[in-house]
């Protein structure tokens, strides 16, 4: 995989507004784990790597590790903050953290196209279409 990818941890604000909404290759990412305790529970980000994505840069912000203490009302003490880079592998799915370096910049355009609505809408009309009964309408055609 060909590419640019950042080795710093710290961005500048100039390089963090060329980077918003640009395409980039996703080839980590962070995954929660929680470890439950008798006495406290600790939550840590762990990077994984996954098969390179193509995403969308959306946000840069911050993740915290630490402890949650406490039986009645719980308490989260941060250990450590972490920054990160949010992604989105889709405008219909949800945001994915990912480390600072846990990304490609693709020297030329391999972002394929969005999953388009042509092919979920026609999938839609056909289930629809098929079970009128199950989902009736009202007089302008929305569903009650």
């Amino acid at each position: 995989m060909k590419g640019l990818r950042f080795n710093k941890l710290k961005f500048t604000k100039k390089q963090k507004n060329k980077l918003m909404g640009q395409k980039v290759i996703v080839t980590h990412v962070y995954k929660k784990f929680k470890k439950e305790n008798s006495i406290y529970n600790r939550t840590e980000n762990c990077i994984v790597e996954i098969e390179p994505k193509p995403a969308w840069v959306t946000v840069f912000s911050y993740i915290k590790n630490g402890l949650i203490e406490g039986q009645d009302i719980k308490e989260f003490i941060t250990e450590e903050t972490i920054s990160c880079v949010k992604v989105r592998f889709s405008y219909k799915e949800k945001e994915y953290n990912i480390p600072v370096n846990g990304f490609l910049i693709p020297k030329k355009e391999v972002m394929p196209e969005a999953n388009s609505d042509k092919h979920f809408s026609q999938q839609y009309k056909e289930f629809y279409h098929s079970n009128k009964e199950a989902y009736p309408r009202d007089d302008k055609g929305r569903f009650c």
